[in-house]
């Protein structure tokens, strides 16, 4: 009978569960011996490890597998990582709070005046605090002042000439500090100035530098300058007034830079003043007087407007060349209209008109007697204030044109400048002698610009003439009057010409080739941002150079718009010439034009005056 324990492969079958638990008579638990523990244990044993033959495997024949050790190795790492980074957190938190480089704990504020006074001496504290248990090192304190603020002195001794940087050191605990700077503040009045203070430190618990900032605002609200205009309170069309502007300072000292601008009206003209208006403004003089005086006369024509307005500037302009408007001032007085009235026109013009060497100015002059009487024994007289060379004006006195032959006369005004005058009585016009109630009269006159060729312009210093028509006549009461015309100016630009030139032969397909040319020529200033566009048409295709002569070409195929861009043309540079080459694919019948007009625009690098003008255009011959 072999000794292997057979086995049951049936399954055993789970017993129904009686539906109520019965009450089990509590067993009495006997105690094994040893020896019946250990034969229970050794058949337990047995029916583990036997085999199906019912033998037992030869333990020593078992390999024993060591393994895990790299998952052990780096699960204890990760366990001791997160005990050191607890245990860093846990320092972190339980340091003391005053520490930490909080840098709320170093304050830095600027204080001053909020409404400061131009030219006044100013007075600009910065405060610093360090509110930390801790000292602070290498404490440097920069500044950024407003645009307009010159620095005087400070107390504490600067790094540099400009007083942006103070180094400070260190600053102990609980301690503050302070740097005063005083200065004066200019600049136009209710602008902003925005002041920026830099703190820069490092604790000495900390590796690292840290910064903390503050900012301030203020204004010039206030000048010491204070300017006066006085006039009559009626002023008569065509009647000389006269006007006092006073500059008060209040102040301690005079600006350098200071000048008096005056803004006229169109129907103003100016006839004399003092001291002598430079360009366009008064130079104030810094002097130990507490005021400034200008007088100056002119005479208002009649105008729309029933009030007579002149209006003051004082500028000053600081070194950096930046101009600043610190007091202005506006007169208003009545403008009396007179029975008679007086009117210039230049090239279409009643106020300014450009011109160029080369050109003519074509001056109309109107009288009109609008009162309930006659006037007799009228004079009347075109003058032009216009640049000279040598003595000689740029105006052809010699060749102008119009039709009653006036009386010419020449005057040299200044160094610069010459007055040409033409004088109309009774004598050269008839109705001159007697200007009925309600009568008009008109009359023209051509007046050349000589060219660059007949004068030298290189020699021309100035480039602005004025033109004015001053009319002396008796009234009914047997009282010689006099009154003036609109004043009008004419500005001297460079003498830019432009032309188009067109060659047409037939190409090798049989087509129409037109071989354009835009050329322009300029010698008098040199000029910036030149432009020439024009629009071509029809079936076309365009040749273009490889490269233009000068700055840029630019053609869009689908509008079919060509423009030429020069940034520069200098004197030296007097001819530019771009050709170009449009093929005629095919004709049309209707169209007939090929090439629309040139546009040319420049911008005088003299007069700052922008110039246009037109070239012709190329037509079709069907």
């Amino acid at each position: 009978m072999s000794d292997t324990p057979e086995f049951s492969v049936k399954p055993l079958e789970e017993e129904e569960k009686p539906k109520r638990r019965r009450a089990v008579p509590r067993r009495k638990t006997v105690k094994k011996s040893p020896l019946e523990s250990d034969l229970a244990m050794a058949r337990h044993l047995d029916a583990i490890y036997k085999d199906e033959n019912g033998d037992m495997p030869d333990m020593k024949k078992i390999d024993v597998k060591k393994g895990g050790k790299f998952f052990r190795r780096v699960f204890v790492f990760l366990i001791m990582l997160g005990l050191l980074a607890a245990a860093a957190w846990a320092g972190f938190f339980m340091m003391p709070s005053a520490q930490k480089p909080v840098s709320d704990q170093v304050t830095l504020k600027i204080t001053g005046p909020e409404d400061a006074e131009l030219g006044a001496t100013t007075t600009i504290t910065i405060t610093y605090e360090n509110n930390q248990r801790v000292a602070l090192n290498n404490v440097v304190l920069t500044m950024r002042y407003p645009e307009g603020f010159m620095v005087l002195a400070s107390d504490v001794p600067a790094e540099n000439p400009t007083f942006t940087e103070w180094q400070l050191n260190s600053l102990p605990a609980r301690q503050t500090g302070e740097v005063i700077i005083t200065g004066k503040m200019y600049g136009s009045p209710d602008t902003v100035m925005a002041w920026r203070a830099f703190l820069n430190y490092r604790p000495t618990n900390f590796q690292s530098d840290l910064q903390t900032m503050a900012t301030f605002e203020n204004k010039i609200t206030r000048s010491p300058y204070t300017l006066k205009l006085a006039g009559p309170d009626k002023i008569g069309a065509g009647k000389e007034a006269n006007f006092t502007a006073t500059l008060e300072n209040a102040g301690t000292e005079w600006l350098n830079g200071l000048t008096v601008v005056p803004i006229f009206p169109a129907n103003f003209r100016l006839s004399s003043s003092t001291p002598t208006l430079t360009k366009t403004a008064w130079v104030i003089t810094p002097g130990t007087s507490t005021q400034s005086e200008i007088k100056f006369s002119g005479q208002f024509s009649e105008n729309a407007d029933p009030l007579a307005k002149i209006k003051l500037q004082v500028i000053w302009t600081d070194a950096a060349g930046e101009r600043h408007l610190i007091a202005e001032n506006e007169f208003g007085a009545e403008l009396i209209k007179n029975s008679l009235s007086a009117s210039l026109a230049v090239n279409g013009t009643l106020t300014k008109a450009a011109s160029f060497p080369g050109d003519m100015l074509n001056a109309t002059i109107v009288l009109k007697n609008g009162s309930d009487s006659d006037m007799t024994k009228m004079s009347v007289k075109l003058k032009f204030d216009a640049p000279s060379y040598g003595k000689v004006s740029v105006l052809n006195w010699a060749d102008s044109e119009e039709k009653f032959n006036g009386v010419i006369k020449g005057t040299q005004v200044s160094d610069t400048v010459r007055r040409g005058e033409i004088v109309w009585d009774g004598s050269k016009i008839p109705e001159l002698k007697k200007l009925v109630v309600g009568k008009e009269i008109t009359w023209d006159m051509q007046l050349p610009v000589k060219d660059t060729k007949t004068a030298d312009w290189e020699a021309v210093k100035e480039f602005l003439a004025t033109g004015v028509v001053e009319v002396t006549f008796t009234d009914k009461n047997n009282i010689t009057q006099t009154l003036t015309s609109n004043q009008i100016e004419i500005i001297f630009n460079s003498d830019l010409k432009a032309e188009v030139r067109d060659e047409i032969k037939t190409g090798a397909t049989g087509n129409d080739e037109h071989a354009i040319s835009w050329v322009i020529t300029n010698t008098l200033h040199p000029l910036k941002n030149v432009t020439l566009s024009a629009d071509i048409y029809g079936d076309v295709e365009v040749k273009l150079p490889a490269t233009p002569p000068a700055g840029k070409l630019d053609y869009d195929s689908v509008a079919k718009h060509l423009t030429w861009t020069i940034d520069e043309m200098t004197v030296n540079t007097d001819v530019l010439a771009l050709p170009f080459t449009v093929v005629l694919k095919t004709k049309n019948p209707t169209q007939n034009v090929l090439v629309s007009k040139v546009r040319v625009q420049a911008l005088d690098n003299v007069t700052g005056e922008q110039l246009n003008l037109m070239a012709d255009e190329i037509g079709l011959t069907q």
